[in-house]
């Protein structure tokens, strides 16, 4: 792992999926977005990433969303799949983290990177976590390279019902 940084993110344009179910599972999310790009010849500008939203709901193992960073303009035609919509994120503080190899350790550096944000005074500024898949060959899940990102409230700025 690397040490943990604030950085601010880009303002980008993403195709989402949405998945609630089994984290097992949570893969043809990603798989329906890039089937989208592929069937309706949009480019792919960055890497996957994947949406985490924390949950007090033990009938739901996980809720996500899977974001395929794409031109901004891209717009849905009307033959598109319904289950594909476009957002633009505004660019933000993050937390953040990046974890190298097997997968399974990607919640360890999500505790690794909590724990910093808490010891910063850092202040989580929505429910979710991202996971930017920078290198995520098939079949060598030893070489993932995953940025772990947590929204944070800008150190200065003002927040809160105040």
């Amino acid at each position: 792992m690397s040490d943990c940084t604030l950085v601010t993110t880009a303002r980008v344009t993403v195709a989402v999926r949405t998945y609630a179910g089994p984290a097992r599972d949570a893969g043809v999310a990603f798989d329906q977005v890039l089937s989208w790009a592929n069937v309706y010849h949009v480019e792919q500008w960055g890497p996957l990433v994947g949406v985490y939203f924390d949950s007090l709901d033990p009938e739901i193992t996980l809720n996500a969303e899977a974001w395929l960073p794409v031109p901004a303009g891209t717009e849905l035609s009307e033959t598109d799949e319904e289950r594909i919509v476009l957002r633009v994120v505004e660019a933000e503080p993050v937390a953040g983290l990046t974890h190298r190899g097997f997968p399974d350790g990607v919640g360890e550096a999500l505790a690794t990177l909590l724990s910093w944000v808490d010891e910063q005074g850092l202040e989580r500024s929505s429910d979710c976590h991202r996971q930017v898949y920078h290198h995520a060959p098939e079949g060598r899940p030893g070489e993932w390279v995953v940025e772990v990102q947590v929204p944070v409230f800008a150190p200065s700025a003002p927040h809160g019902d105040g």
